[in-house]
């Protein structure tokens, strides 16, 4: 057998036990217990209720105090579920689904981050799409309610292709970023964000850590502009 082609089955063998092992450890996350698969299911009944326009089931697994931060918005369980008919008015439909669940429990207190897997259809078509959320229940009289929800978009691919990157070096960097060892810009159709890396070298004072900052304005810009 040639040295190359020993090289070769190694390798090979090497990549299959690393798959292996990967896929393994994808599927012992992936194993909830009894009352982690609870807190999967309010969440998952929430997202069934506000699709059926179903008051009584929404309100089943929301707390009283319940509210929610998405799109930069403040919204309590009223609010939510008025938000979801008046698009299903629209002709629009949202389908959601809890997928990747990180649930941490402490007595009657959890906590779940999760990617909410979905889809959006009306009448000119359906797009896949993926939110990044996080909620915090409470056990209320043996059932797992709601207190609070965060949700956010995740870019779509088109999205994310059509992401700009303009790279500057500091000394040739415009006034309105000279603070900026680097520019990163994110052109999403909905807003621009703008990213400014700083470093020790720049003109902030030694004493600041190395940071960084998101800017979400059509006008970009830094962190220190026009001073």
């Amino acid at each position: 057998m040639s040295w190359q082609l020993r090289t070769t089955l190694v390798t090979i063998g090497l990549a299959l036990m690393s798959f292996a092992h990967v896929s393994d450890a994808r599927a012992q996350q992936k194993v909830l217990t009894n009352e982690q698969s609870q807190i999967v299911f309010a969440v998952n009944t929430m997202f069934t209720a506000l699709r059926t326009d179903d008051a009584v089931k929404f309100n089943s697994v929301i707390a009283p105090d319940f509210y929610m931060f998405d799109g930069g918005r403040r919204l309590n369980g009223e609010a939510v579920a008025a938000f979801i008919r008046a698009l299903h008015v629209a002709g629009k439909r949202y389908e959601w689904s809890v997928t990747e669940p990180d649930v941490h429990i402490s007595g009657n207190i959890a906590w779940i981050a999760y990617i909410n897997e979905g889809t959006i259809t009306d009448p000119s078509g359906r797009i896949n799409q993926r939110w990044l959320e996080s909620a915090f229940l409470e056990k209320q009289a043996g059932v797992w309610k709601i207190l609070f929800m965060h949700s956010t978009r995740a870019p779509t691919p088109q999205e994310n292709r059509n992401a700009k990157i303009i790279s500057w070096p500091l000394a040739a960097a415009p006034r309105a970023s000279r603070y900026a060892a680097g520019v990163f810009t994110a052109d999403l159709g909905e807003a621009q964000f703008t990213l400014c890396a700083f470093s020790f070298r720049d003109a902030c004072s030694a004493a600041t850590p190395a940071r960084a900052m998101i800017q979400g304005t059509r006008a970009g810009g830094c962190e220190g502009e026009g001073s």
